[in-house]
Order: structure tokens, then C-alpha cells, then sequence
């Protein structure tokens, strides 16, 4: 288990580091692929769906997956999203394996997901998600200073 996570998270900022690039980078050579394309895909490949619990880590890799899907216009980017949000989100928008007693930010970071799934499918179950997280920062113990 840790080999896998330690994959993923290392799988992950590439793939961040690469779809942060992706726009500014020139046109590859015929029958070469950008490499963050190639990153995601053996990431997708690899992964069924992004990780069995929701993280800081897959929400990571789903940004950037969203984002190469953006620029390539391939829906398998999208079906690659929504197939892991799935595997966590319930039909009541309850998210399985998040706590928010835990008041962990970093599992907040997989919602970002939600929004765009949300205006793309009009599925309630991504927003009561989003909300439920807010949720969470509405309560979360803050510094003095009002940080989190």
C-alpha cells in the first residue's frame, strides 16, 4: 500500500507539474503525444480510478487530469474524473472515507473536482458534496489571526 500511494503522489505532481505546462508548450512531432498526456494516461491506466480514499493527492491528480482534458477536448479525461469522484460520492452526497470532525484541509483539496462535474452533469449529489465541505470551513479551527 504505501508503493501504491507513494506512485500516485509522485504520478500526481508530475502530472500537475505537466498540465501546468500543456498550454504553453508547441505542438509535438506527428505520432508523439505531450508528455502530460502520457503522463495521465499511464496514471488512468495504472489507476482505475485516481485512489481509494479521498485526499490532497487525488485531488491533485484530477485537476490535472481536468485541465489536460480542457486543452485536448478528449472526454475520456472527464469519464476518468467522474468515475473516481463516483467511487467515493454517494447518491446522497455524502462522501465516503472524509470526516469533517477531522478538520483535515487537505481533504478538501478533491473537491475542486465537484464544481465541474457539478455544472457538467447537474448531478446534486457533486454540490451537496461541495457544500458539505464548505461546511467544514465554516467550523474549522482557525489562529488568532483568522487563518485556518
Amino acid at each position: 500500500m504505501i508503493g501504491k500511494r507513494r506512485s500516485i503522489v509522485l504520478a500526481g505532481f508530475t502530472l500537475a507539474a505537466a498540465a501546468l505546462q500543456l498550454v504553453a508548450q508547441a505542438p509535438a512531432p506527428p505520432r508523439q503525444k505531450a508528455w502530460s498526456v502520457r503522463v495521465a494516461e499511464s496514471v488512468m491506466h495504472r489507476n482505475p480510478i485516481v485512489f481509494e480514499k479521498w485526499d490532497y493527492t487525488a485531488g491533485l491528480v484530477l485537476l490535472a487530469i481536468e485541465r489536460i482534458g480542457v486543452s485536448t477536448r478528449d472526454a475520456r479525461y472527464s469519464a476518468y474524473i467522474k468515475r473516481s469522484v463516483d467511487s467515493l460520492v454517494r447518491p446522497d452526497g455524502r462522501i465516503a472515507t472524509y470526516s469533517a470532525q477531522e478538520y483535515n484541509l487537505d481533504q478538501i483539496n478533491e473537491g475542486r473536482a465537484l464544481f465541474a462535474l457539478s455544472d457538467r452533469t447537474r448531478d446534486a449529489r457533486y454540490a451537496k458534496a461541495a457544500d458539505a465541505l464548505r461546511e467544514q470551513l465554516r467550523t474549522h479551527p482557525r489562529t488568532a489571526e483568522g487563518g485556518f
